[in-house]
């Protein structure tokens, strides 16, 4: 069991790679995108952002497990959210899909 973040670290880039090397295959993946733009008549322009995303994922993975890149985008804030709890915490569980406009980051 490792015992660091840095192992964590370790453990989960070869993780990482084992998928990369193993399940990502782009002309599996882009087939995948024909068969549903098929299926649901979407035209090939509106496909543009997934096969570019499919076809520049893998490097950039790698990329950043190499040490060639690092994450310069994130897709949450690393910062802890702080919500007004006056609607009370059972109620925001019931309804985890609810965007509280109290809520700020807490900085």
């Amino acid at each position: 069991m490792p015992s660091s973040i840095a192992q964590y670290r370790e453990q989960y880039h070869a993780r990482l790679l084992q998928f990369l090397d193993t399940i990502w295959d782009e002309t599996t993946l882009n087939a995948e995108v024909d068969r549903i733009r098929n299926l649901t008549s979407t035209p090939e322009e509106a496909m543009t952002q997934t096969r570019e995303f499919i076809a520049l994922q893998e490097g950039r993975i790698r990329d950043e497990i190499n040490g060639v890149t690092t994450q310069a985008e994130y897709t949450k804030s690393d910062r802890a959210t702080v919500c007004n709890d006056s609607i009370g915490l059972p109620f925001a569980l019931k309804n985890p899909t609810l965007i509280l406009p109290s809520c700020r980051s807490k900085a």
